[in-house]
């Protein structure tokens, strides 16, 4: 009793309404032939019947969906027409290119030109289905048929090839297919009487977009790369699986995930929308979000070569090793793997490392326990590694050194200014908090530390730091040095009253991730 296309079948609905009517408590008699029952039946077919129309009128709308008559209208959007009637068939032979050796795909829909010698002109065939040169293979026969050009009212007839066009005629192809070096006719075409498919005319339609520059995937990726705040474009359809062996998108939905922020995807949304609707194919529906994040912490305790280092070449270890790790996280790209093995030849190779202390390292994911062993980190599809700041960064330590690092937090009464005031303003906070380190670090190891707020708001409003109104407006009520002690993942603060700090000696001191950040003022409305 369920029509075709219907996704809610029948005996669905007749056991939803039954159901309902049992729980009201009103009716009891609901056996078959009963007058209840026999009236939910026929309300049941009713609805069965409204969904299968609802169905077909939503899926016509989609190349990937849409059959017949709706088809027609849909390609029609794009300057194409069904094949129906005579048509002129032929066949190609086609060429391997030697400097490729692997298989080559030739897809359905690719168009071939003819340049004909008596009529000197140029007529276009369809290649008719996918094929394939395989391996081995130096040359291949593929079967084609014409597309007469309607708007010039051109018939099967007026694009026949002759032989002396299988001799003579150029035949060269319109979109360049890699691992195919050249082309030639079998012999002239031949007038037979076809009906084009709805699967042919599909990916007819679809090698015409393609042609035309627009509807692809390298088109649309190519224009929102266009867009500054994107870093990368990744597209999902109906043909890519999930782990359950099922698609991820429902046929004719394209899932776009751009590699920027919630706030730039925001910020852009009128951008982007263009340059999607410009690119992307007839009927598709096109559903944006930006790549998911997960952040990474944890600590890599390095065993030094010597153990007599100064604090300037034990601060140079520690950014080697950071910056190993670093390169290695940027470069995994969206849904990669930090593989374990390599990451450890890369921090082997900085100089004056002997070893990583395994057992006492540890990294994991945000929201996740430390893993009981160190190992390969695979991501989610369309999720970007990020390294954690803060108390949450990825802490590399030397063996039995304590490690604190240091984090200034700037809130001057005043509204922010512009981005490169702050850039400049930032770049002389960290200039004074690097010679505070630098200072504290040059101390013997059996000397103590202590971390002074109210010196270092003095340097901070000298010439040599921030200077000017945001350096004068400095207190110790609008500055906070965050204290972050990077093997015991606690943190203290130096603000208002308090303002002095003693480090245990011999510990290391670093700036943070970031080592510097502004708090401005609301702008006023």
């Amino acid at each position: 009793m369920t029509p075709e296309n219907a996704r809610r079948p029948y005996q669905d609905i007749v056991a939803f309404m039954l159901e309902k009517l049992s729980d009201s408590g009103v009716l009891t008699d609901l056996a078959p032939g009963s007058v209840a029952r026999t009236m939910v039946e026929a309300t049941a077919r009713e609805f069965s019947e409204l969904y299968a129309r609802m169905n077909a009128v939503y899926d016509a709308g989609f190349i990937d969906t849409a059959t017949g008559a709706s088809l027609d209208q849909l390609v029609a959007l794009v300057g194409i027409t069904r094949i129906d009637g005579a048509a002129e068939i032929a066949e190609a032979t086609l060429a391997r290119d030697s400097r490729i050796t692997a298989r080559v795909i030739i897809p359905a829909g690719s168009q071939i030109a003819v340049l004909r010698v008596q009529a000197d002109d140029k007529v276009i065939y369809s290649v008719d289905d996918d094929y394939e040169m395989r391996v081995g293979e130096n040359t291949l026969v593929i079967g084609m048929h014409a597309l007469p050009d309607l708007t010039q009212n051109q018939t099967a007839a007026d694009v026949a090839l002759s032989q002396d066009d299988a001799d003579n005629g150029t035949v060269t192809q319109l979109r360049p297919i890699a691992g195919i070096a050249g082309l030639a006719l079998v012999g002239p075409s031949v007038s037979l009487g076809i009906r084009e498919t709805d699967e042919q005319l599909r990916k007819r339609a679809k090698m015409a977009i393609a042609s035309a520059g627009g509807g692809t995937a390298k088109a649309l990726e190519n224009a929102l790369m266009g867009i500054a705040e994107i870093k990368s474009v990744h597209l999902r359809d109906a043909s890519d699986l999930n782990e359950m062996g099922q698609p991820y998108m429902p046929p004719g939905e394209l899932e776009i995930v751009l590699e920027t922020s919630d706030a730039d995807l925001i910020q852009n949304e009128a951008e982007i929308t263009a340059a999607i609707e410009a690119h992307k194919g007839p009927g598709i529906l096109a559903r944006v979000r930006a790549t998911a994040t997960q952040v990474l912490s944890g600590n890599l305790v390095i065993r030094p070569a010597s153990g007599a280092l100064t604090g300037a070449q034990t601060l140079k270890l520690i950014a080697d090793c950071t910056a190993v790790l670093t390169a290695q996280v940027d470069g995994m790209g969206i849904g990669g793997t930090l593989t374990w093995n390599r990451l450890l030849a890369g921090l082997m190779g900085v100089e004056n490392v002997a070893d990583v202390v395994t057992a006492d390292s540890s990294l994991r994911l945000s929201g996740s326990p430390p893993a009981t062993s160190l190992g390969d980190i695979t991501l989610p599809p369309f999720t970007r590694l990020n390294l954690g700041e803060g108390v949450e960064a990825v802490a590399i330590t030397l063996e039995e050194i304590p490690l604190v690092s240091l984090e200034l937090v700037l809130s001057p009464p005043m509204q922010e200014p512009t981005s490169a005031e702050i850039t400049a303003l930032t770049d002389n906070a960290v200039a004074v908090l690097d010679a505070v380190i630098d200072g504290l670090n040059a101390l013997a190891p059996t000397q103590p530390r202590t971390l002074n707020l109210t010196d270092m708001i003095a340097q901070l409003a000298g010439p040599e730091g921030l200077g000017g109104a945001v350096g004068a407006s400095l207190t110790a009520n609008t500055t906070r040095l965050n204290v972050l002690d990077m093997i015991e993942r606690s943190a203290a603060a130096l603000t208002g009253a308090n303002t002095t700090m003693d480090v245990a000696a011999g510990t290391l001191i670093t700036l943070a991730a970031p080592p510097v950040r502004f708090v401005w003022e609301p702008a006023t409305p």
